[in-house]
């Protein structure tokens, strides 16, 4: 025989509005959470990966600055590197080498390489501009995200070489030093180079 409870109630309307509203609470706060997460995670990685592409693009600059030496003439600004050295990969002795960091083309900031034999066509009289604006800057070293770093002005110290004519007198040591900086500069990838020193950190 089958009883029924008469006095068995269910939710009220009212009940059932609290219930789905406090629902609403809980998995707003989780989804604003796992939202905060994701960002910080994808952020620490874009870090990570600026790092390590600044630091290869330094591990080639420095490369070639070794090679380079001693340095006669250079120009720096926020954007360019410009160098006329000694190099035994060129016929006369001389060679020009540049480095810029270009954002036209793409999101990133690619980093490009031109060199120019320092030559009757360009002398190490020509003046750093005219050299430059004749260089074809073809060769891609890096790529950085420009959402996470901003490339910094490289600064040098110390006495570059004369050029007599036909040889470079080194003058004393060379240091360059290259950072590049997240947003804001909370976050730095330094190295600096001697060129005729004797540490290269």
């Amino acid at each position: 025989m089958n009883v029924c409870n008469e006095n068995r109630k269910g939710f009220t309307l009212a009940e059932l509005l609290v219930a789905m509203a406090l629902g609403l609470i809980v998995l707003s706060m989780v989804g604003y959470a796992f939202h905060n997460t994701t960002k910080a995670s994808s952020r620490a990685l874009s870090l990570i990966l600026s790092d390590s592409e600044a630091k290869s693009v330094m591990d080639l600059i420095q490369e070639d600055l070794e090679n380079l030496d001693p340095i006669a003439n250079y120009s720096l600004d926020g954007s360019k590197m410009t160098f006329l050295a000694a190099s035994s990969d060129s016929s006369t002795g001389l060679m020009w080498i540049s480095w810029v960091y270009d954002n036209s083309v793409t999101e990133n900031i690619v980093v490009k390489r031109a060199t120019l034999e320092a030559d009757a066509t360009n002398p190490p009289s020509k003046t750093v501009a005219q050299v430059e604006s004749a260089m074809t800057y073809g060769e891609i070293i890096g790529e950085l995200p420009s959402d996470t770093v901003t490339l910094c002005s490289p600064t040098i110290t110390g006495a570059v070489g004369k050029f007599d004519g036909t040889s470079i007198t080194n003058a004393g040591t060379v240091t360059i030093s290259l950072y590049f900086g997240s947003t804001g500069d909370s976050h730095l990838v330094t190295r600096t180079i001697s060129i005729n020193g004797t540490e290269i950190k």
